[in-house]
């Protein structure tokens, strides 16, 4: 279903992919910068709602598989039963629990509750770090199960885990959309890995939001003999679009690392040059001034105006 209301007929057909904002990971922020950053994603989010853009989410996890959008149901936010089952609130894993500063939860807990996952909305749990990814781009090739070995500590399971459910790879494309905006974390990681995935399946533009993006405090991490620790929006900058800046160097770097491996989990030099020449960078209201508000915001399945927000 689609909102009543039609967007700009030239506006580009854009869909937004919200990438592994996950509760293991919140003692790595501060609480000031988790509380900036969940606060302006949550507004942003609303705001592509607003203008009819379908807005998707994956986590990493395990027995990889799409919770496919409910559009039978008035649309309403996942509860914390669904929020655990798709890796949202990953912190109460049974086997690997993580204790979470309760500040810090709040702020996650808050931004779910007001501003994240929806009934109508996908979400997809994934193995690798994108979404895009499906074990037939790999099997059989001893190179690329060494690369993946290596990358993911190991394959035990990871063919039962990778195939367990159907992939964003398939949804996106049956939505065939022009554009797909990205965000989220680990900018050189997942962040760059399915900016990848939207241009290399999909054919699509993936525009990375680089005012909502999180990164490793150490800026690139590839090559790193030590795991990063902190994690880094804003921390305090007063200056956003030199934090931008960095964002989109850390993205590019592990866009570069990612295009570079071995075949056929790295590129073709012609590929490469294909997907790269289709990923942009810039930030939300500029990547949003192509998008007027259709004015139908859904609220609990009802749209602000009263309209019915899931006409076809």
């Amino acid at each position: 279903g689609t909102n009543s209301t039609a967007p700009n007929s030239m506006a580009p057909k854009s869909m937004a992919m919200v990438i592994d904002l996950q509760s293991s990971g919140l003692n790595a922020m501060s609480a000031s910068d988790a509380r900036q950053y969940f606060d302006k994603l949550g507004q942003d989010i609303d705001a592509m709602r607003d203008r009819g853009i379908e807005v998707t989410w994956a986590t990493m996890g395990e027995n990889q598989r799409l919770i496919t959008p409910d559009h039978d149901q008035a649309a309403r936010p996942l509860n914390d039963g669904e929020l655990k089952a798709a890796y949202f609130l990953d912190h109460e894993h049974p086997d690997r629990p993580v204790a979470v500063d309760q500040e810090r939860l709040g702020i996650f807990r808050g931004f779910l509750h007001k501003h994240g996952p929806r009934t109508d909305e996908a979400v997809h749990v994934k193995f690798f770090k994108s979404a895009f990814m499906e074990t037939s781009d790999f099997n059989h090739d001893a190179d690329a199960t060494q690369a993946l070995s290596h990358e993911y500590g190991g394959l035990a399971g990871i063919a039962e885990q990778a195939t367990a459910g159907g992939t964003m790879r398939a949804y996106m494309q049956e939505k065939a959309p022009d554009e797909v905006l990205v965000m989220g974390g680990m900018a050189d990681h997942c962040v760059a890995e399915n900016a990848i995935g939207v241009r290399q399946h999909l054919g699509a533009k993936a525009t990375v939001l680089c005012d909502n993006v999180l990164s490793w405090a150490e800026g690139n991490t590839h090559g790193m003999t030590q795991q990063p620790t902190a994690v880094r929006w804003r921390d305090g900058t007063s200056d956003g679009q030199a934090a931008d800046a960095w964002h989109q160097e850390n993205v590019q770097a592990g866009i570069d690392h990612a295009i570079t491996r071995p075949p056929p989990l790295g590129l073709s030099a012609e590929t490469a040059a294909t997907v790269k020449s289709g990923i942009s960078f810039t930030n939300t209201d500029q990547a949003l001034a192509a998008h007027p508000p259709n004015h139908t915001h859904r609220v609990n399945g009802q749209a602000s105006d009263g309209a019915d927000p899931f006409i076809s």
